[in-house]
C-alpha cells in the first residue's frame, strides 16, 4: 500500500504512523480498508499479532470487495504473482530451500567438473608417457640401424683396404 499513498502520507507511513493516511484514489482507500478489516477478522485487533503480508487474505478481500468479479485479476496486482506483490518474495522458485538446492547443485557441478579435469589430466599424462615410450623405442631402433650400418661401412672399408694391400703390409710412407 505504501506506493498508493500521497507523498505526505508515505512519510507518515514510514515513520510508523498508520492513522489518517491519504490515498491517491478512493478505490485504493477502499481496497486497503477491506484488507485491514480482513486482518482484524483473521488475526484480531492487536496489530502486533497480525501478518501484514498475507497474499491470500489480500486476494480474498479484494475479490469480496468486487463482488467476486475479478476474472483472475486482483486490484493492485493485476495478473502478476500475488505473493510477490504483497510480500515482496516470489511464490515460486526463490524459496530459501530452493536457493539452498541451487547452491548444492552448483557445488555438485563444480565437484563433477573438478573430477572431470583430474580425469582428463590423468588421460593426457598417460598419452604423454605412451608417446614418450614410443619415441624412445623408435630412437632405439634408429640407433641400432645406424650401428648396423656403421659396422657394415667399416667392413666395406676393410674389404677395400685388403684389396688395395693384399699382403697386409703397412703402406709404404716413403
Amino acid at each position: 500500500m505504501k506506493t498508493r499513498l500521497t507523498a505526505e502520507s508515505k512519510a507518515k507511513y514510514f515513520n510508523g504512523d498508520g492513522e489518517g493516511l491519504q490515498y491517491i484514489t478512493s478505490t485504493t482507500q477502499q481496497a486497503y480498508e477491506a484488507y485491514r478489516r480482513g486482518l482484524v477478522e483473521k488475526y484480531g485487533d492487536d496489530p502486533t499479532q497480525q501478518r501484514t503480508n498475507d497474499p491470500e487474505l489480500w486476494a480474498a478481500t479484494q475479490m469480496q470487495r468486487q463482488g467476486g468479479k475479478g476474472k483472475g485479476r486482483i486490484y493492485g496486482i493485476g495478473s502478476s504473482d500475488l505473493h510477490f506483490a504483497v510480500s515482496g518474495t516470489y511464490s515460486f522458485g526463490s524459496t530459501s530451500s530452493s536457493a539452498e538446492q541451487s547452491q548444492q547443485e552448483v557445488l555438485r557441478l563444480r565437484e563433477k567438473m573438478e573430477n572431470m579435469q583430474i580425469e582428463m589430466q590423468a588421460k593426457l599424462d598417460l598419452q604423454l608417457k605412451e608417446r614418450e615410450a614410443e619415441m624412445d623405442a623408435r630412437f632405439q631402433i634408429r640407433q641400432h640401424e645406424m650401428d648396423v650400418r656403421h659396422a657394415q661401412l667399416e667392413e666395406q672399408v676393410a674389404v677395400i683396404l685388403r684389396k688395395l694391400n693384399p699382403s697386409g703390409n703397412p703402406p709404404n710412407s716413403s
